[in-house]
């Protein structure tokens, strides 16, 4: 029996020799892998290109990598168990970047939590270098508090690209809102991103309303529904093809009295990282102005055509018909002749006639000269009112005039007087009897306008463009030189004739243009 049990013992004794065995040997390799671990993990530390500190609970300084050692010139110390603030004195490398992180530390602290802090260090270079510091207490399971890990990143490029990617939003927003095109960016489902405040003088919308809504949901009235199809038939086209497009249109302003508006839209795709189109940025630029100064350059270069004709063969003319009226005049004094005298009458007046027909058409001569002298044009309508009153009476018609303050201009007061003729008699024309036309003069800005106000019927759209053509004319007995010649004049003392017209009439304005900007000045 006492045998037995000794074999028992024994063999239990084996076993827990075994297991101690087994135990041991896989302690060291725990150990081994532990300590290999501890090696990677400090390598990793050493190596990593961000600042990495461990501290105590009292900020001293336990384990401190290669970058952070470096950044602060320490490697060279004995820098373990000391504070930020003893570290100061000994590190060569920004000392105040040290005196901020004790400070923050204690913000961790009270915090409780992890933190996010930005550090801004200054190099002797002048640079600065910016970091992003976490820094993260941490806790013994009582609860008291055991060190602080401080981690930071270097995001000075990134930082950089920020602050110039916010440049250039502010420079693109400064150039957006305060230039006179309407900006639009949508995306490519055709909803707005931005839209730019010049889009309120077309549409009499609050840019805002645009943002976040579908170009297909949102259009101003009914009168631009064809305008925005449009623009969505270009918008979808340039993100199917990636390519730029360009359209030049008109549209109609309801709230101008249907006024046709010339406009030139361009759509330029914005491509992704991936070479994808994300979004089309719009630009709506008004050519209305530019298409009617076009217009303007092709009527005076016409013009000019017809002036320089009339000059060259006006005197040619001219001869010949002195002559022929000088016979006239002789035949109808000669007593065999008595009985054609009526003839001869209607033939000189004709004559007569034809002879002030090339006088207005060689006015129309570009390089006619004329001889500026100063001259008050309020003077230039007085003096001619008994004339113009008497035009008007003969057709019950009536002028009233409203002169403002205006200074002296350089003038040729012989074709002003004809300018002013040729717009009051065009204006009594073009009314009915009992109708009162208004001649008014006035300063805008630095120029002097000069504004003849009838109350027709107004100028037919299908006429507009052809108004100043020589040789156009809607009255019967018209030569269609009155108006050409007011332009001439106009363009040979740098005015510009305007007019604007309505069912209620038509207002022709002659701007002179103060280019010295004294007009003020002499009024004042």
């Amino acid at each position: 029996m006492k045998n037995h049990d000794k074999n028992d013992l024994s063999a239990e004794s084996r076993e827990l020799r075994h297991r101690i065995s087994l135990l041991e040997r896989e302690n060291a390799h725990i150990k081994n892998a532990l300590l290999e671990s501890e090696e990677k993990l400090s390598t990793l530390i050493s190596a990593a290109p961000d600042l990495l500190c461990f501290k105590d609970q009292y900020g001293r300084w336990l384990e401190a990598n290669e970058f952070t050692l470096n950044l602060f010139g320490l490697d060279q110390y004995q820098y373990k168990g000391k504070s930020d603030l003893e570290l100061m004195e000994i590190c060569s490398n920004y000392p105040d970047a040290l005196d901020y992180c004790a400070c923050t530390d204690k913000q961790a602290w009270l915090a409780g939590n992890p933190i996010k802090v930005e550090l801004d260090i200054s190099t002797k270079n002048g640079y600065t270098i910016t970091f992003d510091i976490i820094k993260a207490p941490i806790y013994y399971p009582d609860g008291s508090p055991k060190g602080i890990v401080v981690m930071g990143r270097d995001v000075t490029t990134r930082k950089q690209m920020e602050e110039a990617l916010r440049q250039r939003q502010k420079e693109f927003r400064t150039l957006a809102e305060n230039s006179p095109d309407v900006i639009i960016r949508l995306d490519k489902n055709l909803t707005y991103l931005y839209v730019s405040p010049s889009v309120t003088r077309y549409t009499k919308i609050d840019p805002r309303m645009f943002i976040g809504k579908s170009m297909g949901k949102i259009a101003p009235s009914k009168e631009y529904i064809t305008t925005f199809q449009e623009w969505k038939r270009e918008v979808l086209a340039v993100i199917n093809t990636g390519k730029p497009s360009t359209i030049e249109s008109e549209m109609k302003l309801w709230w101008r009295r249907g006024e046709l508006v010339a406009y030139h839209a361009r759509f330029i795709p914005e491509f992704s990282e991936s070479g994808l189109v994300e979004s089309v940025l719009c630009i709506i630029q008004d050519v209305t102005e530019k298409r009617l100064l076009e217009k303007e350059f092709a009527r005076l270069d016409r013009l000019n055509v017809v002036g320089e004709m009339a000059a060259s063969i006006g005197h040619e003319v001219r001869n010949p018909m002195t002559t022929v009226r000088g016979f006239l005049q002789m035949l109808s004094k000669k007593s065999g002749c008595v009985q054609y005298n009526d003839y001869f009458t209607i033939m000189i007046a004709e004559l007569d006639r034809a002879n002030s027909i090339i006088s207005e058409f060689l006015a129309l001569a570009k390089n006619k000269a004329i001889n500026r002298e100063l001259y008050n044009i309020n003077e230039i309508i007085n003096s001619m009112m008994p004339l113009l009153e008497a035009d008007g009476l003969m057709a019950n018609k009536y002028i009233k005039t409203s002169l403002g303050e205006i200074p002296d201009i350089l003038v040729d007061h012989k074709e002003i007087r004809q300018l002013i003729l040729n717009l009051v008699r065009n204006g009594l024309e073009a009314m009915e009897a009992g109708g009162t036309l208004t001649i008014r003069t006035y300063l805008e800005g630095n120029d002097i306008i000069l504004a003849v106000e009838d109350e027709g019927s107004g100028i037919e759209p299908e006429v507009m463009d052809k108004v100043g053509t020589p040789f156009f004319s809607t009255k019967e007995q018209g030569t269609g030189l009155g108006l050409a010649v007011c332009y001439s004049i106009a363009n040979r003392h740098d005015a510009m004739l305007r007019y604007d017209t309505s069912l209620k009439g038509t207002i022709f304005f002659v701007i002179f243009q103060d280019r010295n900007g004294t007009a003020k000045e002499a009024i004042s």
